[in-house]
């Protein structure tokens, strides 16, 4: 089974990160942005996700990497998107969906990088329920 907390916790622990969490009814959420961006804290993070994955026997999951991109709010940009990794993963035994995304971003605004993850859960997804055509 993958957890979203242990990922969160074991960067708290080994960065002195806090992170923001928030649960309603099926869904959790949880968000961290560091104050600055490095290649060794940024693949760092990456090594705590990939090894909590290596852990998902019951399972199956996505990874998509990002070269670039652009984010968005309220129709203005925002920052620009660096690099980055997507994961959509599902646990078979907890009927949960997970979207976890680590981004390294550039602001427009405030001219600083910093490295973003966040963390998306649905506790039984309707992704393992039967669909109809």
């Amino acid at each position: 089974m993958f957890d979203p907390e242990r990922v969160f916790e074991e960067i708290k622990k080994r960065f002195s990160l806090p992170y923001l969490t928030k649960e309603e009814g099926l869904v959790r959420v949880f968000s961290i942005n560091t104050n600055e961006a490095s290649e060794e804290l940024y693949s760092a993070i990456l090594e705590i996700i990939e090894k909590e994955l290596r852990g998902l026997k019951n399972g199956e999951y996505q990874k998509m990497e990002i070269s670039k991109g652009e984010n968005f709010d309220s129709g203005i940009k925002q920052t620009e998107i660096l690099k980055g990794v997507c994961y959509e993963i599902y646990s078979f035994d907890t009927l949960t969906m997970c979207y976890l995304r680590v981004l390294w971003e550039r602001g427009i605004f405030y001219k600083r990088e910093w490295i973003s993850v966040d963390a998306d859960e649905m506790k039984k997804s309707p992704w393992f329920s039967e669909m109809e055509p």
